[in-house]
């Protein structure tokens, strides 16, 4: 995220500066035991029919704006992981 970008979501959400807003994020990150690095994270690409049934049998699913058919979800979890 180029500085300035990062400046102006700080200023949004509050922070005086962009170095107290990355380490609430870090802080945050921690608190949550979330993983820091993406190459700690599962590959879960080999889940990703499970991924698909969770995501459609969800029952926000049923309140999104547009339905979703199973190839658009598919392409969603491809695209981010």
């Amino acid at each position: 995220m180029p500085e300035q970008r990062l400046e102006e979501l700080a200023e949004k959400l509050g922070f005086s500066k962009s170095p107290d807003f990355v380490k609430r994020i870090e802080e945050l990150i921690e608190h949550l035991s979330l993983p820091s690095k993406v190459k700690t994270v599962e590959d879960p690409s080999g889940k990703l029919e499970v991924l698909i049934e969770s995501a459609m049998k969800d029952l926000s699913f049923r309140f999104t704006p547009k339905l979703l058919s199973r190839e658009e979800v598919a392409d969603i979890f491809r695209n981010v992981f």
